[in-house]
């Protein structure tokens, strides 16, 4: 069975930041699989000044083989004078047949 939960990532080490977080797993004779969406916005994200984050990541494995695939992107503007964005696609898989990687990146940085 399949259970989201839904939590607000705001913290003591983040004060002026809001989040979303969302994490599905299921189990079951033919294999097991599991989901999970990060969502984040404030100051203090990521170490930095103001930014935005957001990651993906779905997982399964069955009698079949495994998988993983995962997206991630990110802005931000650093106290320090940086500022920068970023994005991330990636997929790994291995079965019977064979294993694969396929990866994405492209990201600037100012500063």
């Amino acid at each position: 069975m399949a259970v989201p939960f839904l939590a607000g990532l705001t913290g003591a080490a983040f004060a002026d930041t809001a989040g979303y977080h969302q994490d599905q797993q299921f189990a079951g004779p033919t294999g097991a699989a599991a989901s999970s969406i990060i969502s984040e916005v404030g100051n203090g994200v990521g170490g930095a000044g103001n930014g935005a984050c957001f990651e993906a990541v779905n997982l399964a494995a069955g009698p079949n083989g495994a998988a993983l695939s995962q997206v991630k992107s990110h802005v931000f503007d650093g106290d320090n004078g940086t500022a920068g964005a970023g994005y991330e696609q990636s997929m790994i898989a291995a079965g019977p047949a064979g294993a694969g990687v396929q990866s994405v990146g492209s990201h600037v940085f100012t500063g």
